[in-house]
């Protein structure tokens, strides 16, 4: 089995291997970290936001929608900005 994508360092180096057509070899994601550094930098100002703003007392439900709406834009970029770094994926299933 071709191990690609293990190392003898992190988290789980014999389950990247185990699936290299899953995930990204460590020389090919090293390309990939400015892209999910940068998201996931864009998903801190985005909980900033939220803490910042808090609650200010007007309505309820413009209150929960606007914070539904940021939580929402920081979990895609969160999530999809790692996916896009971790995994063998295209820019357009990395944002769908």
């Amino acid at each position: 089995m071709a191990s690609t994508a293990s190392s003898s360092t992190g988290c789980c180096p014999g389950e990247f291997g185990r699936f290299p057509e899953v995930f990204r070899s460590n020389e090919a994601g090293m390309a990939y970290l400015p892209a999910m550094f940068l998201g996931i930098l864009i998903a801190m100002f985005g909980v900033v936001a939220i803490y910042a703003k808090g609650y200010e007392g007007g309505s309820g439900i413009a209150e929960g929608a606007r914070f539904g709406a940021v939580l929402g834009f920081v979990l895609a970029m969160l999530f999809g900005s790692v996916n896009y770094g971790t995994l063998n994926i295209g820019r357009r299933l990395a944002v769908a």
